[in-house]
């Protein structure tokens, strides 16, 4: 029967999502379609960052992909221009508040190293943000622009 076909099946686990959808097929008597799988994200040079989930808006239009990469290039020199002013003058709450608006595009890039550093100014108080080597995150951030701009195709 159904019910302790499918209580043999809870007692033995844990599975892969192929087992677990067979198991689940077989219970239901039904034919389920395998997905396509999905291509490993490319990572770019030094696995500082990957395209994958920008692209996934621009598709293959590289203009838009361009206007994406161009806009965030800008929009990060000015806001880490005003990080490094407000963190100088020790205005800890607009440090955070402009780590924060920062965030979901470095998280979109999935640029690990950045983001740590990003949640901690975006999180902590001043004894931790102080902690943080702003030089050595703007030099991170300057070679991932660098980098970045060379995405930009005609």
């Amino acid at each position: 029967s159904s019910s302790s076909a499918a209580s043999d099946v809870y007692k033995r686990q844990p599975y892969s999502s192929e087992k677990l959808l067979k198991i689940i097929s077989d219970i239901l008597k039904i034919e389920v379609q395998k997905k396509a799988e999905t291509p490993e994200p490319v990572q770019h040079p030094e696995s500082l960052y990957t395209l994958t989930e920008i692209k996934s808006f621009a598709g293959e239009d590289q203009a838009a992909l361009n206007s994406i990469l161009s806009v965030f290039m800008e929009s990060t020199r000015a806001s880490f221009q005003a990080l490094e002013l407000a963190h100088k003058k020790g205005d800890y709450e607009q440090v955070s508040a402009i780590a924060h608006k920062m965030l979901p595009m470095f998280r979109q890039l999935k640029t690990q190293s950045i983001i740590g550093q990003l949640q901690i100014l975006e999180r902590s108080g001043p004894a931790e943000i102080a902690k943080v080597d702003l030089d050595s995150l703007s030099a991170e951030v300057r070679h991932l622009l660098e980098t970045l701009s060379r995405e930009i195709k005609d």
